[in-house]
């Protein structure tokens, strides 16, 4: 930093010099500022700030002002300008520190590195220059360039808001959030696979011995996959109620389930006897099989392995499109056959591990059997077409 005319401005402890600062033109020439300018050191690090008037007195008094802020600590520290990547890594080590999965972290690490990259293509710009505007450019980038679709651009564009409201808040690496205002507009939800009944007999007619469990698990329980590979014995209570209950207290981030609330699932009667002659080998309830790279026994499960056994198993059984079943497909199926069972909202909804009954609405397939079958409930107490013509003619209102 720079200043014509320094001056050390008397009685200021931190030392506090006034003066003009230089200014570089775009031609090369040198000038300076009208308003007086304040320079200090604080926390070994130099600062400049503006009096905000060009008569010197009022900037002594200024002076003096700002020297007692920065004694009683009122005074705001101003923030280093940092580029948006500086900021998405502080952002993303403070997720991995407190606790956010490893999947989860992927994800984040990918989308921030490729919206870090796409703002350093448009300038070298720092982090506090980003606008509303460039958000809404963001947006049409992902659309038209990328040509992704509306789902996976919504789900960016809320990591983005989330990563400047960090920055802006706890982070304080930024002085705003330029895009508080911003609303993301939710997408149309993408249909989803259903297993129906039939199906998920199949499935597990035909699953290997240790994959049947697994998927029977799922099918009647309707637990996320990170829920079922970390499913302890101590969480299965047999001697709870009639058939049982598995409490289910694990499979997210921190030590918790994904919702951050434990739940009781009641264990299904068909269930049960599928459990039971399960060998407890490991805490956990369900292991990885030993292999030829990993002989030892007790390994959790990988999800990974699980999709594309699940897949598998769908080709192996003949079913359309095999491909786009996936695990979380038994969520739905079960979902839907809560709904179809008459299953109380409030039962569905816990036993999931729901709160909003929008979110269960979109796990929810109605099978075709069920619609007819309530479509035949519905009668008016006689013939839908009139007897006759006449008849009819006789019952329009004059």
């Amino acid at each position: 930093m720079q200043m014509t005319d320094r001056e050390y401005v008397e009685g200021t402890d931190p030392a506090i010099y006034i003066g003009h600062r230089i200014l570089r033109h775009r031609d090369g020439g040198l000038g300076q500022t009208k308003s007086f300018h304040a320079e200090y050191t604080l926390e070994s690090r130099q600062h400049s700030k503006s009096l905000g008037t060009s008569n010197k007195a009022v900037a002594i008094r200024n002076a003096h002002a700002l020297c007692q802020r920065l004694i009683e600590g009122t005074e705001i520290k101003p923030l280093r300008k940092v580029s948006v990547t500086e900021m998405k890594d502080a952002y993303l080590e403070v997720l991995t520190n407190r606790g956010r999965t490893e999947k989860t972290m992927v994800k984040y690490r990918y989308v921030l590195k490729e919206f870090a990259e796409w703002w350093q293509r448009r300038g070298d710009r720092k982090a506090c220059a980003f606008t509303e505007r460039d958000f809404w450019a963001y947006r049409r980038w992902l659309l038209e360039d990328e040509k992704k679709s509306l789902q996976t651009t919504s789900d960016r564009l809320i990591l983005v808001k989330q990563l400047f409201k960090w920055g802006a808040g706890k982070g304080k690496m930024i002085p705003i959030n330029p895009v508080a205002d911003a609303t993301v507009p939710d997408p149309p939800p993408t249909p989803q696979p259903c297993f129906t009944p039939e199906q998920v007999q199949i499935l597990l007619a035909n699953a290997t011995p240790q994959q049947r469990p697994i998927f029977a698990a799922m099918a009647y329980l309707g637990l996320r996959v990170g829920e079922i590979i970390a499913l302890r014995w101590e969480d299965v209570l047999f001697d709870r109620g009639e058939t049982g209950f598995v409490h289910v207290r694990l499979g997210g981030s921190n030590g918790t389930t994904k919702g951050k609330k434990s739940r009781l699932v009641p264990i299904h009667p068909e269930l049960r006897p599928i459990l039971e002659a399960l060998p407890r080998i490991s805490d956990r309830v369900f292991t990885r099989p030993p292999s030829s790279t990993t002989p030892q026994t007790g390994l959790p499960l990988h999800d990974r392995h699980l999709l594309v056994s699940i897949k598998k198993l769908c080709e192996k059984c003949g079913f359309a499109d095999a491909n786009k079943y996936k695990l979380h497909t038994f969520r739905h199926a079960f979902a839907s056959m809560c709904a179809r069972s008459q299953v109380s909202a409030k039962y569905a909804l816990n036993w999931m591990g729901h709160k909003s009954s929008e979110i269960l609405d979109m796990y929810i397939t109605m099978y075709d059997s069920t619609a007819e079958s309530a479509m035949r409930t519905i009668s008016y107490g006689g013939p839908a077409q009139p007897a006759t013509a006449t008849a009819a003619i006789a019952t329009v209102p004059r």
